[in-house]
């Protein structure tokens, strides 16, 4: 029974959504208010030009931007007493040395350490190997299936993102078993959820909770600048 795999979940958190127009004033006063998870948007087009130079560097400032004013914070919701952070590119890394060279940089600014996901760092039909990089990437809008769940966990990813109502239950549920199958883990984000529906989402939530990316890799402290 797929329900046998998981610890079904009592709490809930706010995930704040933080894009490249969400202002500094903004950032505090949701840290001020107790937030512990910031998802954070990725994959500038700074030129409106379609440049993925242009969007790696703005990227970069953007994450040590918000991780200058978030670090020092302290949560008593997250395993290292920190916030964290999940990283959402939607589909703008076009190939897997510029999301290294990202990921370096996370690594060497103290980012990766506070990073418990990043979602969707390619487009839908990539089949870029990403397991070896120290990060949970996690699989969105390029799952709609059994097969297409599989399909990522063979490329590296570690999560799996479910959505009961824009995916249907069922298929949800078949998603779920594979990825579980798969070692890989679940989590839910839908939209207009009923109350009777965030009970159920509460049987998927993320096995790896709020511990960060780098637990789970052993080589994470090898893979900052200084080793390259």
């Amino acid at each position: 029974m797929i329900f046998s795999r998981v610890t079904r979940q009592s709490k809930l958190t706010a995930i704040p959504l933080i894009t490249y127009n969400t202002p500094t004033e903004e950032l505090y006063k949701l840290a001020d208010g107790g937030a512990c998870l910031f998802k954070i948007k990725l994959g500038a087009d700074p030129d409106g030009d379609g440049d993925c130079a242009k969007m790696l560097s703005a990227d970069k400032k953007r994450a040590l931007d918000v991780h200058n004013i978030l670090k020092n914070y302290n949560s008593e919701y997250t395993d290292s007493g920190k916030i964290m952070y999940y990283f959402d590119a939607n589909g703008r890394y076009d190939t897997k040395e510029r999301l290294s060279e990202l990921i370096r940089f996370f690594a060497d600014n103290g980012i990766l350490e506070s990073t418990l996901l990043f979602e969707e760092p390619f487009v839908e039909h990539s089949d870029i190997f990403i397991g070896d990089l120290p990060v949970v990437f996690a699989a969105d809008e390029s799952v709609h299936s059994v097969s297409d769940v599989k399909k990522k966990a063979d490329l590296g990813y570690k999560a799996i993102t479910l959505k009961p109502i824009a995916k249907t239950l069922t298929q949800s549920v078949r998603m779920a078993e594979c990825a579980y199958e798969n070692n890989a883990g679940c989590f839910c984000a839908d939209l207009t959820v009923s109350p009777l529906m965030v009970e159920w989402n509460k049987n998927f939530a993320y096995f790896h909770q709020l511990s960060s990316s780098h637990t789970l890799h052993s080589n994470w402290q090898s893979y900052g600048s200084a080793s390259t």
